[in-house]
């Protein structure tokens, strides 16, 4: 009876904490929160929390599939080999003199103490997927260095072959003598740990040369490919890129960069907005601006942090950092590229879809505009949706040869690529980020409200319609 009473004590203790969190190292597989989600359910821990009172941790263990009694449960709870119980047991006998409810008590405050820091992890994993970018420049007569980061797109472990995603400007200057486009001739990376560039007394230098292969000079996304042995057997990996449509103002981030050029470090914030436009100086041309959709966070941005990449708190990049406010009268102002169009820009480069010498993105031929906006409450999350029509189709283009054509007035409901999950449309940038996925002769189906009718509309994507990158 008193193993069943402690038992019960302490899975009450731990219902917080070893499902929400993952406190513990060795529990594996996904949390009793994360399938929550998978279900379809949104919303925090805390609401998960909330819609389970009255049940205990065992029964939310029972309902994932597994099977067994209280003590199978409790010894399926596991800190590097060794069960709670055991450590319990363990704890017992440097502490014989404590009441049962005081050591169930102080125990459970060890615990809480020493449990892994949840953002330490984070901040782990991103230096895995980070670099330092040097890029060197011929302008006039002197010589230039622009420093930056990037975060490695994928890794090939035969060969050591490693992609990159950094900042066009990162690599890039118009003034640039040495070559005709304004690339850099000479960039060099460096992964976390090995950031030792030769200088000019001669220094160390664990640097790997790297080559531009591709990128979009508009939206400041370029993607450098090397290879080196380093990459074949080590801890680096690829990062993996979250869905920035799903971002959530509060959400907690990670910015991790090479700011002011002196090694990879991080910094944390939470995202302040999950979508607007500021305009920027054109790399290609003087004396213009270009305007860019991006993210905003308060994660501390300096110069050096271009290229790198924003965490969420799982780990997967949700934006690339590319700018930040400057002005005596703002503070902590940083702005990020959203993971979407990042990964549509670095997949159409490696899947070479070009016109020519350069790297274009697909359209449909159709102009839209907000026609509704507001706040909607769902699990205890604030969403913005936007209501987006068509304001006008371009002739001889797919949306105006499509069967039936899209027509003026039409809303956009959703749409669906072959290659891709389909999409809510609910804010008015996602049909067109979506499209830096569509490839030539794909049908795009979109649903429309027609004078409030759902009608499908299939696109064939054509060639000769698109934008430069």
């Amino acid at each position: 009876m008193k193993k069943n009473s402690l038992i019960r004590i302490l899975l009450g203790v731990i219902l917080s904490v070893i499902l929400s969190a993952a406190l513990f190292a060795g529990c594996a597989g996904k949390s009793a929160y994360e399938i929550w989600l998978e279900q379809g359910n949104s919303g925090t821990i805390s609401q998960w929390l909330d819609s389970h009172k009255g049940q205990s941790a065992y029964q939310l263990w029972l309902e994932q599939g597994n099977t067994g009694d209280e003590v199978a449960f409790l010894a399926s709870l596991r800190v590097d080999d060794l069960s709670i119980e055991d450590l319990f047991s363990f704890y017992l006998t440097l502490y014989p003199d404590l009441s049962l409810d005081e050591a169930v008590g102080t125990f459970m405050s060890l615990l809480l103490k020493y449990q892994r820091d949840p953002i330490q992890d984070v901040v782990q994993s991103a230096l895995r997927n980070s670099v330092s970018v040097r890029a060197e420049f011929s302008i006039g007569r002197n010589e230039a260095t622009g420093a930056g980061a990037g975060v490695i797109y994928s890794i090939n472990r035969t060969t050591g072959t490693v992609i990159i995603i950094t900042n066009y400007h990162v690599i890039h200057d118009r003034r640039n003598t040495a070559t005709d486009s304004g690339v850099s001739a000479n960039i060099r990376i460096a992964p976390y740990g090995r950031e030792y560039f030769d200088d000019e007394d001669g220094g160390l230098d664990l640097s790997i040369p790297a080559m531009f292969i591709g990128g979009s000079i508009s939206r400041d996304i370029a993607l450098l490919q090397t290879s080196a042995d380093i990459f074949k057997h080590s801890f680096y990996t690829a990062a993996e890129f979250a869905d920035s449509n799903n971002l959530i103002v509060g959400q907690s981030v990670i910015a991790v960069g090479n700011p002011e050029g002196v090694g990879v470090s991080a910094t944390s914030g939470i995202v302040n907005v999950d979508s607007e436009d500021i305009y920027m100086e054109s790399l290609s041309s003087a004396n213009q601006r270009e305007r860019h959709r991006v993210l905003r966070v308060d994660a501390a941005i300096n110069r050096g942090n271009s290229g790198g990449a924003v965490f969420d708190t799982s780990g997967k990049v949700v934006g690339i950092v590319n700018a930040k406010a400057v002005d005596n009268a703002i503070d902590n102002i940083g702005y990020a590229i959203p993971a979407n169009v990042a990964d549509g820009i670095a997949q159409s480069v490696l899947d070479g879809v070009r016109r020519g010498n350069r790297f274009i993105k697909h359209i449909i031929g159709i102009q839209t505009n907000i026609i509704g906006s507001r706040g909607e409450l769902v699990n205890g999350i604030v969403r913005i949706i936007e209501e987006t029509a068509v304001l006008s189709v371009s002739p001889d283009t797919p949306a105006f040869k499509a069967t039936p054509a899209l027509q003026e007035g039409d809303v956009l409901v959703s749409a669906k690529l072959p290659n891709r999950e389909a999409i809510q449309i609910t804010r008015n940038f996602m049909l067109s980020d979506y499209l830096y996925y569509a490839r030539n002769n794909q049908v795009l189906v979109v649903r429309v409200l027609r004078e409030g009718t759902p009608v499908d509309i299939s696109i064939t994507i054509n060639s000769n319609n698109y934008n430069w990158l």
